[in-house]
């Protein structure tokens, strides 16, 4: 949001003030008719646009403009059923991506317990658009804070939770990978070379088991592993943080051993 310095004649501010302050709400008002929309359609899809919009009180011309925006972007579709709508193709992949950042009590308790176990902050994470996604973190209560943020989306290439995610998908993902989003040298120590980062995320899958050693930041280390479904499909990652002092110590082997056990675990109770 700009910031205005300056002086304003009592002319300019009689009317203007009010009227800026009334736009966003005009379009607030908006989008919050849309949400409505698509809620009223998922609980009846018998509904007509004549109900629909008398529902949410708005006119018939206005309703149908609506809903044919609502159609040509996917999100809702006519019922085949009858005269109402329903919701669209686009709806199910983004309940999705919801459920697979959604961590069960369960799940949330194991995550919370590594923190603990570690003594070093725990991350779950999935993957979108084949960038890592963190999408949730829970901390010890002692260990200052030495990671990423909840909701980071990138660098997979250079961060271990990334490269359990992108090692799984193979070199199709990985190549993918390297078109849309580049390999950036966020640090002297990050992979850069496609032939080199193919071949370490041959290592990753064999093992089971991804590091990164300031690879995407100074100061970072991390480890990581896959949770995996019944299939044996990959779902997640789960990986800890720490620092280099404590990854070229004797404890980064308890680190990884931990890692292991919350992965196991984790993929029992997927």
């Amino acid at each position: 949001m700009s910031m205005i310095s300056g002086h304003l004649n009592s002319e300019s501010t009689k009317f203007p003030l009010q009227n800026n302050s009334q736009k966003p709400l005009q379009k607030f008002k908006s989008i919050r008719r849309t949400l409505k929309l698509l809620e009223i359609i998922s609980q009846n899809e018998e509904l007509c646009a004549k109900q629909i919009a008398k529902k949410l009180g708005m006119s018939l011309s206005n309703c149908y403009a609506l809903i044919g925006l609502l159609i040509d972007e996917g999100y809702v579709e006519k019922s085949p059923a009858g005269k109402g709508y329903r919701l669209g193709p686009v709806i199910p992949p983004l309940y999705e991506a919801y459920s697979r950042s959604r961590l069960s009590p369960e799940f949330d308790t194991l995550l919370t317990e590594l923190a603990q176990r570690a003594g070093e902050y725990s991350y779950f994470a999935t993957i979108e658009d084949n960038e890592v996604t963190v999408t949730d973190i829970k901390k010890p209560t002692t260990t200052p804070s030495v990671g990423v943020a909840k909701g980071f989306h990138g660098a997979s290439h250079a961060l271990a939770l990334g490269k359990i995610l992108l090692a799984y998908g193979g070199d199709k993902r990985v190549d993918e990978y390297i078109d849309a989003h580049g390999l950036e040298p966020f640090t002297p120590k990050t992979i850069i070379h496609p032939p080199t980062l193919k071949k370490h995320l041959y290592k990753v899958r064999l093992q089971e088991l991804a590091m990164d050693n300031e690879e995407f930041s100074e100061n970072l280390c991390c480890i990581a592993a896959p949770i995996k479904n019944d299939s044996g499909e990959i779902i997640g990652a789960i990986g800890i943080s720490t620092t280099p002092r404590i990854f070229k110590t004797g404890e980064a082997q308890l680190l990884t051993q931990l890692v292991r056990w919350a992965a196991s675990e984790a993929t029992t109770r997927v």
